[in-house]
């Protein structure tokens, strides 16, 4: 008799430590799904500012080549002349300016590959 209760004892024992590893377990999960959660939305935000910011530059440049467009569409007689030379400093500018602008954009497969390394790194934690 004492060895069928000692076999009970023991199971409700490991009943009990198995409740507790699965509950440690799910406090743990929770807790790493809200932190990966937090992150997601971290880098979501960035990409959409990056978007953004990439889509602007974007309808910069089509204006670019709106203006050069126009300009070449005014010819070279005296008055398209006259007005692609006075235009001609600010469209060098412009054009700078958009250069250093997209220079200055960090690099796509950076990016991916930032977030790949941090999913690594997540899942051998």
């Amino acid at each position: 008799m004492q060895t069928r209760e000692g076999i009970e004892a023991k199971g409700a024992e490991l009943r009990q430590s198995c409740a507790e590893a699965e509950r440690e377990g799910r406090e743990d999960f929770e807790m790493l799904r809200g932190h990966l959660n937090s992150v997601e939305s971290l880098k979501q935000a960035v990409l959409n500012r990056e978007k953004d910011v990439r889509v602007r530059l974007i309808k910069s440049i089509d204006e670019f080549c709106q203006r050069v467009q126009q300009a070449d569409a005014n010819g070279m007689h005296s008055e398209g002349a006259a007005a692609f030379r006075a235009e001609y400093p600010d469209l060098v500018a412009s054009a700078d300016a958009l250069c250093s602008r997209s220079f200055s954009l960090p690099q796509v497969p950076q990016m991916v590959a930032t977030i790949l390394n941090c999913l690594r790194q997540a899942r051998r934690r």
